[in-house]
């Protein structure tokens, strides 16, 4: 059998930024340093400056100080290589590097403020977030085989968001994130942005999320919870941003189109629809403030 050649290129400067970075991370974040494994160079900024082998981008990490690095469809005998060299990383991009069945390597990067990881497709696990005290930031898109999560208890991430989808080659959620209790049991936490497949006892992780109430955002599937349970959620959460019963999701016809929270509620494009389910949602929120357990998934107003 053959061994795979691999072809790399290291690119320094441009003004590129690692994804989710405006929203997650409040303002985007520069990449100073990008290693691709693969000879495409699609989408990359011309102003960067190509070297064409992992020995230069070990040349250029020694050099010069790189915050910001982006590690682009690499495997972990790539990562081994380099691991030495990325002690000083601020914040680090795992791009499409969906072969990666361990992401332990993670924990040697102790200096690590925040990680992105978009589409693996082998890891099972995540790192011990304990080990990383720096770590506030993670985000996670199309890591679907994750079912792990017992390393993010105790760490001190503020802000976690995960999807099961991209929204571009994929729409519908596949990650499952089993018992919701791991928030609880991050301290710092302030901000969540979750798509996962729902589960069964949907009632269970809707108590788990009503005891953070230092939480200052929490963005999550919109139809996970029905219309009755988001209200109820409000209610222990009144200054939890993201779960208000209107979201604009666009226009069409020249007309704005809402989508009422829910899953047993519709998108609408009539103003005074939109305005006769915010009163309901917000009678519910007060209705629900002394009521200890939430609604039943059949249960309606």
């Amino acid at each position: 059998m053959t061994k795979q050649k691999w072809n790399f290129a290291a690119i320094v400067g441009g003004k590129n930024h690692i994804m989710d970075t405006n929203e997650l991370w409040d303002g985007e974040i520069e990449i100073d340093i990008k290693l691709c494994a693969c000879d495409n160079m699609f989408g990359h900024n011309q102003d960067y400056q190509y070297h064409n082998s992992i020995n230069c981008f070990i040349e250029a990490l020694k050099e010069n100080k790189h915050d910001v690095v982006e590690l682009y469809g690499l495997r972990l005998e790539h990562i081994i290589v380099i691991l030495p060299y990325l002690k000083d990383v601020k914040y680090l991009s795992l791009f499409k590097c969906n072969r990666l069945e361990s992401l332990s390597f993670i924990e040697e990067l102790t200096e690590l403020r925040g990680i992105y990881i978009y589409w693996n497709q082998k890891a099972t696990k995540l790192f011990n977030e304990r080990k990383l005290n720096n770590l506030t930031m993670l985000s996670i898109v199309d890591a679907n085989k994750l079912t792990d999560f017992s390393g993010l208890e105790g760490s001190n991430i503020e802000k976690f968001k995960i999807w099961g989808c991209n929204f571009l080659s994929s729409f519908t959620p596949k990650v499952v994130i089993s018992d919701f209790e791991i928030f609880v049991k991050m301290p710092k936490l302030i901000s969540i942005d979750i798509f996962p497949v729902k589960n069964k006892n949907s009632r269970t992780d809707l108590i788990a999320l009503s005891k953070l109430t230092k939480l200052e955002k929490l963005l999550i599937n919109k139809k996970y919870f029905t219309f009755e349970q988001f209200a109820w959620l409000k209610s222990k959460l009144p200054h939890t941003t993201g779960i208000e019963p209107l979201h604009e999701w666009g226009c069409y016809q020249d007309e704005t189109l809402w989508t009422v929270i829910g899953s047993n509620k519709p998108t609408i494009k009539k103003r005074e629809i939109a305005d006769k389910y915010e009163r309901q949602y917000y009678a519910l929120v007060e209705k629900y403030q002394n009521r200890e357990n939430p609604p039943m998934d059949d249960e309606k107003e």
